[in-house]
């Protein structure tokens, strides 16, 4: 899968996906420098044409690593891998 940044509608930087991707999931993205950066998918905000364009989780809404599922997460969601509180 080829994943890129690229500017949103809603101004925000996202990431432009050829492969599908759903909410969670981890993409490495390559920058023009061919830096490649981890990015969380937040929400999928268009899909077509064999492209996914998603918003990325924002670091600073992150609180903390959950050593159960290994995600970052806000305290008082649900861990997917053991259904507990965080």
């Amino acid at each position: 899968m080829n994943a890129t940044y690229t500017k949103l509608k809603s101004g925000e930087w996202g990431v432009r996906a050829t492969s599908e991707v759903k909410p969670g999931d981890r993409l490495n993205v390559v920058k023009k420098s061919g830096e490649a950066k981890t990015e969380v998918v937040d929400r999928v905000v268009w899909t077509g044409g064999g492209v996914w364009l998603c918003a990325t989780r924002q670091k600073s809404k992150l609180q903390f690593k959950c050593e159960e599922c290994d995600e970052y997460v806000v305290s008082g969601s649900q861990c997917w891998e053991t259904g507990c509180q965080h």
